[in-house]
């Protein structure tokens, strides 16, 4: 770190103000802790536009996918080498995991295997996020969900990120911890990690950082001078399936807090606390992300990890381990040099254009490790603002272009109906409206109404008009153009029985029409 760190904390503000407004944040907290001292604080924005209230340390952010690490911790408190293993099978804890598309999957995912991203199957993020921030499923259905979850990589011979695997990991720590109807992810979390660590301000359930009168509000950044597009809070709730995933809640001063523990308990000779006794575990080499270079690059279980291959302080290499997330509304980035004692913590309040914490989380460890040759990370910034608004003009280039022009389309009364994915009782509901226009909503709800366009033969699209729809809307669950189209599928006596969907983008899933 520079030797006056005061002389240097006006420039990093300025740079950080910078890179907000190139990537249209609304809002943002961060912090640098270097060996257990916060050293540096920043602020920029509003947690809330149009009462201009700003941030401070306790202002409230969504954590995305930072929860994954409270949950990996979560599940080894449990793990105690006899009862509880780090390799036992998951149909050990949940008899009815048994998976369609690989039974090997099924009969050999261990919980380890679930945290780390290794086991080839997707996690089918439309089902269980949709449009505005909706959840739909719950983790009563977690099995139901991990059953039908397609294959994309063999077993074990690669990373596959996959959110759905942290709601099944949810129920397991239920399991883990009786079963009993009071023993849910949420209670856990508060009882067996969060008391005992005394963050006061995380909190497992929307309900509870909302009714705080310090909470940020979720925005979507549209491109031009405008203000940003309020959305909904995601409503990760009691039994919410997203929530072991994607669901905690957090501040500035909790989060300092968090990384001091961590760092503390990766320090250790002896176990610091046996909340985190497990820490090498959980930060230690799990899934290979990159084979194509030299320098190790893993995921771990909730976090990644690599070695820097720039020269931090004296020593030639160094642990970097961290966290990007990104869900409706909010946008975080966590890092953390175990080794150096240090950590940059950074939380957003809106889905900007481009990932505006994580160049910042990337600016501040330039500029605490006075790393050389400096990175001109506002340009790269900027351009990737630009390839961001793009981005949507390549997603629906790539509905375009698969197209196939002429073909007749099918009769309105031939694709009205209701189509079940039984398995979850999720159905898709195809209605034509009274001006001929045919529309499909998700289990019935106003707010997942899309518009049906003919595509080609028996297949109707639903891309968004415009970009402003698709940000606004939140659509953030749907990135290749496959998942924006539905298939209509016909039986031998050439009357149509099911609809397809591809909710990964690459397998296509069929929900049968109900009679």
């Amino acid at each position: 770190m520079p030797d006056d760190f005061h002389q240097h904390a006006a420039v990093w503000r300025e740079a950080i103000n910078q890179l907000c407004k190139v990537s249209k944040q609304v809002g943002l907290s961060c912090a640098v802790v270097q060996q257990g001292q916060v050293v540096f604080t920043h602020h920029f924005g509003f947690r809330n536009v149009k009462e201009n209230l700003t941030a401070d340390d306790n202002t409230l952010y969504n954590l995305a996918s930072c929860t994954k690490l409270f949950t990996s911790t979560l599940v080894s408190t449990f793990i105690d080498g006899e009862k509880h293993t780090w390799d036992m099978p998951i149909k050990n804890h949940l008899p009815n995991f048994k998976t369609k598309w690989d039974p090997l999957v099924g009969e050999r995912m261990t919980i380890a295997d679930a945290l780390s991203h290794r086991t080839g199957v997707s996690g089918l993020d439309a089902l269980w996020l949709e449009a505005d921030a909706h959840m739909p499923l719950q983790r009563s259905s977690a099995v139901a969900i991990a059953n039908m979850l397609p294959v994309q990589a063999p077993f074990r011979t690669g990373y596959v990120y996959n959110n759905s695997l942290y709601g099944l990991a949810g129920s397991v720590t239920e399991v883990m911890a009786g079963g009993a109807p009071t023993h849910t992810w949420e209670a856990l979390m508060r009882e067996r990690l969060l008391g005992p660590l005394s963050l006061k301000r995380t909190f497992p359930t929307t309900a509870e950082a909302t009714s705080d009168g310090n909470c940020s509000i979720p925005y979507m950044a549209l491109p031009g001078d405008r203000v940003p597009a309020q959305i909904s809070y995601p409503l990760y709730d009691q039994d919410n399936f997203g929530s072991p995933a994607v669901g905690m809640w957090s501040c500035l001063s909790d989060m300092i807090q968090w990384s001091k523990h961590l760092i503390q308990a990766y320090k250790a000779t002896l176990p610091s606390s046996p909340v985190l006794g497990h820490i090498a575990k959980l930060f230690g080499p799990h899934t290979i992300l990159n084979n194509k270079t030299h320098f190790e690059q893993y995921y771990g279980l909730g976090v990644f990890r690599q070695l820097t291959p720039a020269e931090l302080g004296i020593h030639p290499t160094s642990l970097q381990s961290r966290i990007l997330a990104t869900k409706p509304g909010y946008n975080s980035s966590f890092y953390l040099f175990p080794e150096k004692e240090t950590a940059i913590v950074v939380l957003g309040n809106a889905i900007a254009l481009g990932d505006g914490p994580d160049w910042i989380a990337q600016y501040l460890t330039q500029a605490v490790f006075d790393l050389e040759p400096h990175a001109d990370l506002a340009s790269a910034a900027d351009q990737c603002t630009v390839e961001y608004v793009r981005w949507f003009d390549r997603l629906r280039q790539g509905v375009i272009d698969n197209q196939e022009h002429g073909t007749p389309q099918p009769a309105a009364s031939e694709v009205i109906g209701t189509y079940v994915l039984e398995c979850v009782d999720y159905r898709v509901i195809v209605e034509e409206d009274s001006d001929g226009k045919l529309w499909a909503s998700l289990n019935d709800v106003e707010s997942q109404r899309f518009l049906l366009h003919h595509y080609h033969h028996d297949i109707f699209s639903y891309m968004p008009e415009t970009y402003d729809e698709y940000l606004s809307r939140c659509l953030i669950s749907w990135w290749e153009p496959k998942m924006l189209l539905l298939d209509f599928k016909r039986g031998p006596d050439n009357k149509v029985k099911a609809v397809a969907w591809a909710v990964d983008g690459i397998t296509p899933i069929e929900f049968n029409k109900s009679t």
